[in-house]
């Protein structure tokens, strides 16, 4: 009783229909006492029920009972998790990422319901490196929302750095299709398509992405696929990729000549060792990248 009178709502949807079953059958259990006959016939929009007497009671209360909304915060602790998700999202972006994690696992532990904290708790797992554990709190948050993008595009993410790349794939075709303005995500997937080999695909969205925002990453994964195309008039737009990249982040001039453990920018270009790899095994990479020999020479590797 002290449950249904309580001005508190549940936070557990379990204990709702617990409460409904047991209120339905005492109610029923008072009715049997109580002289008179009564029945009801209850429609469910595809069956129905046919009660007498004290199940009768029990079906109405139980079927009667009002909708009961989910617990909602109170506006401080609504406040609060809102606050701490800022501080984790900048702790993140300022690779505070040990720091990071301890505040998304405070918040996980506050609200274990919603999907918010399990993904900032990811995101600070990725930027540890962790990315088994990152990938384990994408798919919790995804668990509380399934429709949940950012989950969906960190889990794919995440899957690409664990050389998953056929789910990431999966993962990211519907997100681009439902939203071909999200460079993001059509960059991803154009790396995962040219890890699966699918170049041509790969070349088309990568060439997309450099279209809407001309970066090092884009210039340089059009450099290793206008390669891997292997075909004699794309070697040229490779040299002029690899311009560009080398234009924007000097150091790539370290990665294109195999300087990968020195090289400071490689966290962010770790999709591109594969490519790399492949690439370089071909007889025209040195010749397309030999303009940029007078720079390595230079020592400009070792002086970052």
């Amino acid at each position: 009783m002290f449950l249904v009178i309580r001005n508190d709502p549940f936070a557990d949807p379990d204990l709702v229909v617990l409460v409904r079953i047991v209120l339905a059958l005492a109610v029923g259990i008072l009715g049997a006492t109580i002289p008179g006959f009564l029945s009801v016939e209850y429609d469910l929009g595809g069956f129905s029920i046919r009660a007498a007497g004290a199940l009768a009671l029990f079906v109405i209360v139980y079927f009667g009972t009002p909708e009961v909304k989910r617990l909602r915060l109170d506006p401080s602790e609504a406040e609060y998790l809102e606050k701490q998700s800022d501080v984790v999202r900048h702790l993140t972006d300022r690779n505070n990422c040990t720091a990071a994690l301890q505040e998304s696992d405070d918040l996980t532990k506050l609200r274990p319901d919603a999907e918010l904290p399990h993904l900032l708790k990811g995101n600070a797992h990725y930027c540890l490196g962790q990315i088994p554990e990152a990938l384990r709190e994408f798919e919790i948050s995804l668990e509380k929302k399934a429709d949940y993008g950012a989950a969906l595009y960190n889990k794919a993410a995440a899957l690409i750095r664990l050389h998953d790349y056929t789910n990431a794939k999966r993962i990211l075709l519907p997100i681009v299709e439902k939203n071909s303005g999200d460079t993001s995500a059509r960059y991803n997937l154009a790396v995962a398509q040219a890890l699966l080999k699918q170049y041509p695909t790969a070349l088309e969205n990568l060439q997309l992405v450099y279209e809407s925002d001309p970066s090092d990453d884009s210039a340089l994964g059009l450099g290793f696929l206008y390669l891997l195309t292997e075909s004699e008039v794309s070697h040229d737009k490779a040299s002029k990729y690899f311009r560009i990249a080398v234009g924007i982040e000097p150091g790539l001039v370290c990665f294109l000549y195999g300087q990968l453990p020195i090289n400071p920018v490689l966290h962010e270009h770790e999709p591109y060792l594969e490519l790399y790899k492949r690439a370089s095994d071909l007889e025209i990479y040195r010749k397309v990248t030999s303009q940029y020999q007078e720079i390595y020479q230079n020592s400009v590797c070792s002086e970052m």
